[in-house]
């Protein structure tokens, strides 16, 4: 945590000069807090930004926030991080509401070809990080972008009580070009408990997560194009985001919802696969024993209650006995390891969970071919992509909502939108200099191609969002 450097002076505020750059669906350089405060944010060098201030080299190029009062004080702040020798670009802010928190999203360039993505936050006066997002430098397409969702959750305290805490998480996306030349879809979250950030930053391909990877539908890629960059919007409800991106692999359009499953589904799991461990070293040598285990594991979950209904505990019992039961009939050997059961009796839940706790209120069959789950904790150590016994975890579910195949339209960068369930899309391009083309979305596979003429009043980026309404409201 850096103490910010801070310039004071009167201006005269005029705002619509500082809100005249348009926002986008995942961040601007501009926003009104809940208080009426302005937040600009500024990019250049040191001696301009801060005229006699000698914090940093003088023609270093930082990024600095302004904060604008109502009554019309402006006070300036070094964001923490860019005081180096890095070129620091393409800055956007996001404001959270009901936390009051700023967040400030920006790319830091070490070079001609790499750049590294950086995250800092601010509540009130106080700034935190800046986190490094990208782990790597790497070559960037497009701008990262940035959504949050949150819920509350119970923490568990030193004295053994629980206390509710707020968890926020901000998704995270950007495209970078890899090894082979292709260009692939990154996710990052990053998770904050009461305003505290988790210690751990996991990095996604999401074309390596099943939910990413699948190829479904009878149609298969006739073509290729340049997709300008992911699209990321907020989902259906704030739990919620979706992810909009082209698998180069599969040359198909998917799109994928990232949901929080809720905290007590994790601490079930981790639950029930402790007491699988600590009564199965009794039980696994008896006669009889494995099913004496199934059942005192079924009832341990019925008792758990941790707020979830009783149906859906009863529910989640069986299946969990059912597993114990064809672990033991699949067994080689004497006996069974009791940690791979109790993996196996944490998973189950797991998987089971994701379907019944991430309904988000859609008429919806979840196929397992579509749908990955991975469980973030705060240290690198515990594989951010397996389900663990080792106690609660943050859980994210995946799940490819559609994929369709690349159309033909070879030679121009391409927009997709997506609708905020993820069942709507649309490609738009800009053909020449006085027309929009766009192709909307028809169940698995695209419709005709459309035109839209750019008359004087329209840029492509006014013309884009109208029909990102259009996706939203079909």
């Amino acid at each position: 945590m850096d103490t910010p450097n801070r310039c004071r002076y009167l201006t005269l505020f005029v705002l619509g000069l500082v809100l005249g750059s348009p926002s986008s669906a995942f961040g601007s350089s501009a926003l009104i807090d809940a208080h009426g405060q302005v937040f600009s944010v500024q990019v250049g060098s040191f001696d301009d930004l801060f005229p006699g201030d000698k914090a940093c080299l003088g023609e270093e190029t930082v990024v600095a926030l302004d904060r604008h009062s109502i009554s019309g004080t402006l006070e300036r702040l070094l964001v923490p991080g860019t005081c180096n020798a890095e070129e620091e670009v393409s800055p956007t802010l996001i404001y959270e509401e009901s936390s009051g928190t700023v967040f400030l999203l920006w790319e830091s360039r070490s070079g001609a070809e790499t750049s590294r993505i950086y995250l800092s936050y601010l509540v009130a006066d106080t700034w935190f990080g800046a986190l490094e997002v990208t782990g790597h430098p790497a070559t960037l397409r497009g701008s990262a972008q940035l959504v949050t969702t949150q819920d509350q959750i119970s923490v568990f305290q030193s004295d053994g009580t629980a206390r509710t805490a707020d968890r926020r998480i901000l998704h995270i996306v950007w495209s970078e070009v890899v090894a082979t030349g292709s260009v692939e879809t990154f996710y990052a979250p990053v998770i904050l408990v009461d305003g505290e950030f988790l210690g751990h930053i996991p990095r996604l391909s999401l074309q390596d997560l099943p939910a990413g990877a699948i190829e479904v539908g009878e149609g298969s890629a006739s073509g290729s194009f340049d997709l300008f960059q992911p699209e990321l919007i907020s989902g259906v409800d704030n739990k919620s985001v979706m992810i909009g991106y082209l698998n180069p692999d599969s040359q198909r359009v998917v799109a994928v919802e990232v949901r929080q499953l809720p905290a007590v589904l994790s601490s079930m799991a981790a639950e029930a696969a402790d007491f699988t461990e600590e009564v199965g070293s009794s039980q696994l040598n008896r006669p009889g024993g494995i099913e004496s285990l199934a059942g005192q594991v079924g009832a341990r979950i019925i008792e758990l209650g941790l707020g979830v209904h009783i149906s859906i505990r009863a529910y989640l019992a069986a299946e969990v006995e059912q597993v114990i039961l064809e672990e033991s009939l699949g067994a080689s050997g004497p006996g069974i390891p009791l940690d791979h059961l109790a993996g196996s009796v944490g998973a189950r839940i797991i998987e089971l969970g994701s379907k019944i706790f991430g309904t988000d209120g859609l008429e919806r069959v979840y196929e397992d071919d579509r749908l990955s789950v991975i469980a973030i904790s705060g240290t690198e150590s515990e594989g951010e992509d397996q389900i663990s016994s080792a106690g609660a975890q943050h859980l994210l579910r995946f799940y490819a909502v559609s994929s369709r195949p690349v159309p033909e339209i070879e030679g121009h960068s391409v927009s997709f939108l997506a609708s905020s369930d993820g069942e709507n899309g649309l490609l738009c391009w800009q053909e020449g200099a006085s027309e929009i083309r766009y192709l909307e979305s028809d169940g698995e596979a695209w419709g005709p191609i459309r035109a839209l003429p750019m008359s004087s009043g329209f840029s492509y980026q006014q013309i884009r969002e109208i029909l990102r309404e259009r996706v939203q409201k079909r």
